[in-house]
């Protein structure tokens, strides 16, 4: 019996030092290069995320956590998405959204409006995103994505 008490005491004492912490990046993007692809209007055109998630654990101790160990998980300062989201037609031109977060949060600075005459050109360049549309209306547009 008091072997087993130490025991347990011993091993407490050792796993107060230990700690952990690792990073953990998760990379998304809802499009395929050279992929037709439909979305309804309001909806992302391109999602690309680039998520470093700091997930960590510490000995609080059996009495604070059920197994002894308190989790944390924390998004980066560096964790990153950008969207193109469709907004609509009129006449021959088309309205696409441009959005970017930092650690999931939406920066003003970074949204932008901005429209495209079809008529000219069927392909769409903004930033290193390249485009083409194959047909929009007011419920969807149906597009391909050639570069990113």
């Amino acid at each position: 019996m008091k072997i087993a008490k130490f025991a347990i005491i011993l091993s407490c004492f050792i796993s107060i030092g230990c700690a952990s912490i690792e990073m953990v990046p998760q990379t998304f993007k809802n499009y395929s290069i050279n992929k037709i692809q439909e979305v309804n209007i309001g909806s992302p055109i391109i999602r690309n995320e680039n998520i470093k998630t700091l997930k960590g654990r510490r000995w609080v101790g059996l009495i604070n956590s059920r197994d002894g160990w308190e989790y944390t998980e924390r998004v980066t300062d560096d964790s990153f998405r950008e969207e193109l989201i469709y907004t609509g037609k009129s006449g021959s031109t088309i309205f696409i959204s441009y959005r970017e977060y930092r650690k999931e949060f939406a920066r003003p600075a970074f949204y932008h409006e901005v429209r495209y005459d079809l008529s000219s050109s069927s392909t769409v360049v903004f930033r290193q995103y390249r485009i083409k549309v194959i047909e929009a209306t007011n419920e969807i547009i149906r597009y391909m994505v050639l570069a990113d």
